[in-house]
């Protein structure tokens, strides 16, 4: 019951939203809003854990927390299982597959956290703005990922 309820509770967009804090203490939230999507300030209340996970990231986190937990409220034998359990290969999880190769001499990364990420960063809401564009309402969730073990310039 406890991790069908947690699940219920992370499946609402308005949650994650919201942020959190390992203190407890909202004071830092709001100041943090509106340079990241997810925001968890450490213990300290200066560190936002979350920045580095893109909007896309959370929209697909939300999205699989709510069928996680529609598949435990249904029940049944193998519930858990299916949950928990059952790995998915990206090619069973999405209908569509994009590669996208880009530019390795655009690598200059902006914003105040992405110093050391490497160009691919810089590119991702691009992308992923493009592509949401291009299926408008035909798709649920659109998600850019980087795939590191193909060719570090590629998405």
């Amino acid at each position: 019951q406890l991790v069908k309820g947690a699940l219920s509770l992370l499946s609402n967009p308005a949650t994650l939203k919201a942020g959190f804090t390992a203190t407890g203490v909202k004071q830092n939230v709001a100041s943090w809003r509106n340079m990241f999507p997810l925001i968890f300030v450490g213990p300290c209340g200066y560190v936002n854990i979350g920045a580095r996970i893109s909007r896309c990231a959370m929209d697909e986190f939300i999205h699989e927390a709510a069928l996680s937990s529609s598949v435990l409220e249904r029940g049944g034998r193998t519930a858990f299982e299916q949950v928990f359990l059952v790995s998915l290969y990206p090619a069973v999880r999405y209908d569509l597959h994009v590669h996208i190769k880009i530019d390795r001499s655009d690598n200059i990364a902006t914003g105040s956290c992405e110093g050391d990420m490497i160009s691919w960063r810089s590119h991702e809401k691009t992308i992923h703005d493009m592509i949401t564009k291009a299926i408008s309402n035909r798709a649920k969730l659109v998600r850019v990922q980087h795939q590191p073990f193909v060719n570090s310039s590629d998405i």
